[in-house]
């Protein structure tokens, strides 16, 4: 899990991380940019708009990004992506 905190890939002190991204400001760019750096290229937000959707193309337009609000946006992506 790359976690919003760092930046990063974590596998110690996950309670620790999670909490203090809760309390703190997060990486989000930087998140993204390694897990774009290690090869992922799609990205699918769930939840109702597009905010990040919007920040993930602005940060690199070359990956997809889908957004998920409802049954209807789901089962478009899921004819795209499988």
């Amino acid at each position: 899990v790359v976690f919003n905190r760092t930046g990063k890939v974590e596998t110690q002190n996950i309670k620790q991380l999670l909490i203090e991204q809760i309390q703190s400001t997060v990486l989000f760019q930087d998140s993204l940019e390694h897990m774009i750096d290690s090869g992922i290229n799609c990205f699918i937000e769930i939840g109702l708009g597009a905010t990040l959707s919007g920040f993930v193309r602005k940060i690199d337009a070359s990956v997809e990004v889908f957004s998920v609000e409802n049954q209807l946006s789901l089962n478009k992506v899921l004819e795209v992506i499988l």
